[in-house]
């Protein structure tokens, strides 16, 4: 039992000389806070998307448009690595896409709009691994390049997200 709740069982037995109507109210008081307390031990509030199973709940949880698909290899690759990320990594990379920390009651799939990855394309004739990915937050969509490789989207999202966490840009 916390110092509070402590506290408030001490007060319970204080006002049990007391008047009846104030020793409902905190009765009343300390009921909700224990309600509270079993709702959020069951998991409600956690990002389940990103524990056991996290690849298949996230690809059922996410659109692909405009060059991409579930089965293209940079989506793929960016699921493994969402699904690598550190607890750290995983605040700030919602913090970077979504423009929020924590992924809504239910997770990814309750994300209002859906997350949307699309296909980055280049302005010149550089290869994609030279571009940053980047995203446009409002509508939880990320505009990714085709990316050689895993280890490749890995390095250039995680500096998208270091160097994007204090910047707005138009695009």
């Amino acid at each position: 039992m916390s110092f509070k709740c402590c506290c408030v069982a001490g007060v319970l037995q204080m006002a049990s000389s007391g008047t009846v109507k104030v020793r409902r109210e905190l009765e009343a008081g300390l009921e909700w806070r224990r309600r509270r307390r079993r709702r959020r031990s069951r998991g409600r509030y956690s990002s389940h998307d990103w524990s056991v199973g996290c690849t298949t709940a996230i690809l059922a949880s996410i659109q692909t448009n405009f060059g991409y698909s579930h089965d293209s290899s940079p989506v793929q690759y960016l699921v493994d690595v969402m699904c690598e990320m550190s607890a750290d990594e995983k605040r700030q990379f919602l913090l970077f896409v979504c423009g929020t920390p924590k992924l809504p009651i239910g997770g990814f799939r309750n994300l209002n709009p859906r997350m949307t990855v699309v296909r980055k394309e280049n302005d010149d004739d550089l290869p994609p691994d030279q571009y940053l990915p980047s995203v446009m937050t409002c509508a939880n969509y990320i505009k990714l390049p085709a990316y050689s490789s895993k280890e490749v989207l890995r390095s250039r999202l995680l500096l998208a997200i270091a160097e994007g966490q204090s910047a707005f840009h138009l695009s």
